[in-house]
């Protein structure tokens, strides 16, 4: 239990869509994002003062490495303390875990939400997704 924790990660996806499957998790997990630069990658943020700490900063940075391929290196550190008491890879898990459920293709045709845009869906025909969108309801 030290006072930081760090993953590199990598995905089949372009650095743009990681970058902001990242963008979108970070606060729906309940973390902050102070700054977010996607020309150089660099995603900051951090959690609040809870039960087990004092707060941790959250660092992303993400690049792209060939076609379709892209890595991550996601840091949790401790704001103040010295122990973490397992809160900085419980950051990291429950990152991954988010990022890695919002760049799940589907498999069944329909309509999903829409990772450019919050306020849309968009049809995954089966094999690709489509250029046909639709209004998101909820």
């Amino acid at each position: 239990m030290g006072m930081s924790a760090e993953r590199e990660l990598e995905f089949e996806v372009d650095a743009g869509r990681l970058f902001q499957a990242f963008t979108t998790v970070i606060p729906a997990a309940g973390m902050s994002i102070t700054a977010a630069d996607v020309q150089t990658g660099l995603i900051q943020g951090g959690s609040s003062i809870g039960m087990a700490s004092w707060g941790e900063n959250i660092q992303v940075l993400v690049a792209g490495v060939g076609p379709g391929r892209s890595r991550a290196k996601v840091m949790s550190s401790l704001k103040f303390g010295l122990v973490d008491w397992g809160k900085n890879r419980k950051n990291l898990d429950t990152i991954e875990g988010a990022v890695r459920a919002a760049l799940a293709v589907p498999t069944a045709p329909g309509w999903y939400p829409d990772s450019s845009s919050p306020h849309q869906l968009r049809w995954w025909d089966g094999t690709q997704w489509t250029q046909t969108t639709a209004p998101r309801t909820r």
